[in-house]
């Protein structure tokens, strides 16, 4: 074995010095590697740190030492795991491994509340992209009351009162304090007390009304078909094909394609949404396509039942299911259109969701088909009276012009005996 140099002697001399047994340090492939030896079970464990093992690099490895040993102690992690939440780059700096504490907080969550991928997708994952981006500029916040401020934020810098901020403070809330407790990060990074949080929520003030705030706008059907056809021509883009084109011709709810089946031309729904006001049925949906494309749902179900194309991934609840097909649409490399429609909408003060889909298919049926209240509202698996809140203009307006023309026919008579 070579003989130690001077400069190293003085590392391990340091290291000694301040954690006295138990935690020594050398040369390994050029790299500072750390080994912590545990007397009372006769246990060694060791990692590499990526700090280069040269002349000058005292404090460096000092520091280091210092930090994974009080994350250790802190958090009850093992060594490399401790190495891994500082070192996130292999780089000689110390520097929170945030998308390492991410994945270790996925897992936690899964284990402890057993949330499905769609759940994590829909909930979590969105609001902690936003921390490690935010946490990965030149101006990221240093303490955990840092980052929830900037939550309070929606994505295009404007500030609301919404349940998405809620959601947001929330998810910051809880994945900061798993970061501190249960990864032994510094405590800095620990929420503000709850008095903060409630202010940062906005909790108890008025919601605000946004210029696309109420019901979703109806899409006309050259304009779903628009989207339709500009979906990616890959397997990613052909399975959220398959779901939108059954929504625009069945006018379920997104989280129903979950439970639904085909059967000769109707698609067998065994889903029961249940709420404060009831519960609906399993049903059998009935197919509504739009005039340009008559048999575009005879094409879907064949799709669907020959297992061509499989459906994509979907919430096991109506709000989660909703948010992924809409993410999916927003998203350019799956969707070049749809983005264009929801600009055009909010140019005019309205907004489109899934939802519009189903507005889409009671006009197709109430007023281009003549479809009664009563056969469609059976269709969408709803009561006959939640139809009708949602759906009266559209028989009005039907009946409207229908006696306004018969009125004028009958005007037109008379002036004739005139």
């Amino acid at each position: 074995m070579a003989e130690k140099l001077e400069w190293e002697k003085q590392i391990q001399a340091a290291v000694k010095r301040e954690h006295r047994f138990g935690v020594s340090v050398r040369n390994k492939r050029g790299k500072c590697f750390i080994q912590r030896y545990y007397k009372d079970i006769d246990k060694k464990y060791s990692a590499t740190i990526p700090i280069n093992w040269e002349n000058g690099q005292l404090l460096p490895i000092l520091n280091a030492v210092n930090e994974i040993i009080k994350i250790q102690n802190k958090s009850g992690c093992n060594l490399k795991e401790a190495v891994q939440i500082l070192y996130p780059n292999d780089e000689n700096e110390v520097s929170t491994n945030w998308e390492y504490l991410r994945d270790e907080y996925k897992k936690y969550k899964q284990e402890t509340k057993n949330i499905k991928d769609s759940t994590w997708e829909g909930v979590y994952q969105v609001t902690l992209k936003r921390i490690i981006k935010m946490m990965g500029e030149n101006d990221a916040p240093v303490t955990g009351k840092g980052i929830l401020e900037r939550l309070q934020f929606n994505d295009d810098g404007s500030l609301t009162v919404s349940v998405g901020r809620v959601k947001r403070i929330e998810t910051g809330k809880s994945f900061l304090e798993f970061c501190v407790v249960k990864k032994g990060i510094d405590e800095r990074f620990l929420p503000p007390p709850q008095t903060i949080i409630k202010e940062l929520k906005a909790v108890g003030v008025k919601k605000t009304k946004s210029k696309n705030s109420g019901k979703a706008a109806r899409i006309e059907d050259d304009q779903l078909l628009k989207v339709l056809d500009s979906f990616a021509d890959n397997s990613v883009g052909k399975s959220w094909r398959l779901a939108f084109g059954l929504l625009i011709c069945y006018g379920c709810r997104p989280v129903e394609l979950r439970y639904a089946r085909p059967k000769d031309n109707l698609l067998v729904i065994d889903y029961e949404k249940v709420s404060s006001k009831g519960s609906t049925e399993a049903r059998e949906a009935e197919p509504l396509s739009p005039a340009a494309r008559p048999y575009l749902h005879e094409e879907l179900l064949l799709e669907l039942s020959s297992g061509t194309t499989a459906l994509p991934p979907l919430g096991n609840n109506d709000r989660n299911a909703a948010r992924s097909l809409i993410r999916a649409l927003q998203r350019k490399s799956t969707n070049s259109y749809w983005s264009v429609l929801e600009q055009e909408a909010a140019a005019v003060g309205q907004k489109i969701s899934c939802y519009s889909l189903r507005h889409s298919y009671v006009y197709r049926g109430a007023v281009l088909g003549d479809l009664s209240a009563d056969f469609l509202r059976e269709s969408l698996g709803h009561s006959l009276a939640t139809h009708m809140k949602s759906y009266r203009d559209f028989y009005l307006g039907k009946e409207k012009k229908a006696r306004f023309e018969e009125a004028r026919r009958k005007l037109s008579l008379e002036s004739y005996k005139l």
